[in-house]
């Protein structure tokens, strides 16, 4: 995650990292296809993608193992 940080993600991935966790985390095989046209959202730019499915599905979710160290959840990406 620290390499991402440099381009000031906004809420951390935050955004991202729960959408991910919620389709298999690291076992999710979705590609992601931009759908809509690129958003300047207070100059942090976004775009909608959408994720369609995977052959065989989309992987369980794992349960979360978190840190009683909240800055160590930031850091490491939410638990992971």
């Amino acid at each position: 995650m620290p390499d991402f940080y440099q381009f000031k993600p906004e809420a951390r991935f935050g955004h991202y990292l729960m959408m991910i966790g919620a389709l298999g985390e690291g076992d999710c095989t979705a590609r992601g296809r931009q759908y809509s046209q690129y958003e300047n959202s207070v100059g942090t730019g976004q775009v909608h993608l959408w994720f369609a499915p995977p052959a065989g599905g989309f992987p369980r979710p794992r349960r979360t193992q978190l840190s009683t160290n909240l800055n160590t959840n930031l850091s490491m990406g939410a638990g992971k």
